[in-house]
């Protein structure tokens, strides 16, 4: 009896552990969104294959099952009309002015009655977003000076932090060096740089480039956005990155907008007014990538965009924006950059002949190596403003 019972609790510990292995496997090895209309998906080379039963009536989300019986994760299903996009890879001036404006630091204020910070007292911290005063929206620093400095009253500040809004109230104090009214901090209402276009879908008349947020560095917050603006960049200045030093793209941006921010996202920037005439290309879903040679198409110093060399080397289904470890091979483009570079971010990743994603963010400690975003995650936000 004793000898059964080891064997069974053998087999039950095999069974057990083949059972937690695939579905650990499967959790980080399947894509979270498959643009598909089809109920059972191939998923690994070994024609492991596993079925997807729709969520509380859900449309698009699904919740994938090991054999039918073990769920393994939540997925998107989504049809898509859209197979081809336009292949970008140029460079493009990014404007965009915050909803409200940003605090990027608390500070206090010398007073002849010895240093105040009516900001901090009040509860207003770093990061914050100043939404109104006494009732009137706030749409830029100007708004808040102005505002301040013709009111003698306590001030009702309507903020913002982590998507929750507060109120709360304060007095402005009397600057000794200016004698202007204060209320102890700074604060910022746009942002500018430069960025690389990934692809542009002409259905919709969406484009998509950079492949992740915009976010103001002060204070490591998405610029909410108000309106935004793309424009044409001139003078283009290569520098190039090195182990430890971050090159970039510097250039000046047109005074003359020529198109519209409509999304500032996680995923990438999105927008619309700027036709790209371009090469299409299909669309390489994450389920189809390979670790293995692929190419970067962009263009540098305002030049035609050409193809360069990289190598896949990791690739990261439950991470949200920074699903690819990227490698540049190419020694034209080390030559050029010393590898990834800021202004390179949105640059178009090539792999079979399909766009399957682009370039986010370079490793500091590794110059030749970066992220990379699915082109997926791009294109359901793409979609999404459509």
């Amino acid at each position: 009896m004793k000898r059964l019972i080891r064997v069974i609790s053998v087999i039950l510990l095999i069974v057990c552990s083949y059972v937690f292995t695939n579905i650990y496997y499967l959790t980080e090895n399947t894509p979270n969104i498959v643009f598909t209309d089809k109920k059972t998906i191939t998923l690994t080379d070994e024609d492991i294959k596993c079925s997807v039963s729709n969520i509380n009536g859900s449309s698009e989300n699904y919740e994938l099952k090991f054999f039918s019986i073990f769920p393994v994760k939540n997925i998107k299903i989504k049809n898509n009309d859209i197979k081809k996009v336009v292949l970008c890879g140029n460079q493009f001036g990014i404007k965009i002015y915050s909803s409200g404006s940003i605090v990027t630091s608390i500070s206090g204020v010398l007073t002849e009655n010895g240093c105040k910070n009516p900001a901090y007292d009040s509860g207003i911290r770093k990061g914050d977003v100043i939404l109104s005063i006494n009732d009137e929206p706030i749409s830029c620093n100007s708004d808040i000076e102005r505002i301040v400095k013709n009111s003698d009253e306590k001030l009702k500040i309507v903020y913002e932090r982590n998507d929750k809004k507060y109120t709360t109230t304060a007095y402005s104090v009397i600057c000794a060096a200016d004698n202007s009214k204060k209320l102890g901090m700074w604060i910022k209402d746009s942002i500018a740089g430069i960025g690389t276009a990934t692809f542009y879908i002409k259905e919709t008349g969406i484009a998509a480039g950079l492949g992740h947020g915009v976010y103001d560095n002060e204070t490591n917050l998405l610029m909410p956005l108000s309106d935004g603006a793309v424009c044409g960049v001139d003078n283009y200045v290569v520098s190039r990155s090195s182990d430890g030093i971050i090159g970039d793209i510097s250039g000046n941006l047109s005074s003359e907008n020529c198109g519209k921010i409509i999304k500032n996202s996680d995923n990438g920037v999105y927008f619309s007014g700027v036709e790209y005439d371009g090469k299409m290309v299909d669309i390489g879903h994450s389920s189809e990538i390979k670790i293995g040679n692929a190419q970067i198409y962009l263009s540098l110093n305002g030049e035609e965009c050409r193809y360069y060399d990289c190598v896949i080397e990791k690739i990261k289904y439950n991470d949200k924006s920074k699903n690819l470890i990227v490698r540049i091979t190419d020694k034209e483009l080390l030559d050029k950059t010393g590898g990834i570079i800021q202004g390179m971010s949105g640059s178009p990743l090539i792999q079979n002949d399909k766009l399957i994603g682009a370039v986010t963010h370079v490793l500091v400690n590794d110059s030749t190596s970066g992220y990379g975003i699915f082109i997926e995650n791009m294109l359901e936000t793409a979609l999404d403003c459509s």
